[in-house]
């Protein structure tokens, strides 16, 4: 669902930017043709949230594990 909001956002606020004249691209950068945007930010508004989602909780599992209390068995 992340992934589809994010694509979703960034293909409107790209359509947005470019047609207000706001940004270009250059003749390098791949291009959705259907959505007509570019792909490098499409991409990372679709991925990199999940990337960063997976990253938090692993440092955060990891940071809880390690203020675990230790008990002593007698």
């Amino acid at each position: 669902m992340v992934m589809i909001v994010g694509g979703a956002g960034a293909i409107l606020m790209e359509r947005r930017h470019i047609s207000s004249g706001n940004w270009a691209y250059g003749e390098t950068m791949p291009i959705i043709p259907v959505a007509d945007v570019g792909l490098s930010p499409v991409l990372q508004f679709t991925i990199l949230p999940v990337i960063i989602y997976y990253i938090s909780s692993y440092v955060t599992k990891n940071k809880r594990q390690k203020n675990k209390p230790h008990f002593i068995h007698s």
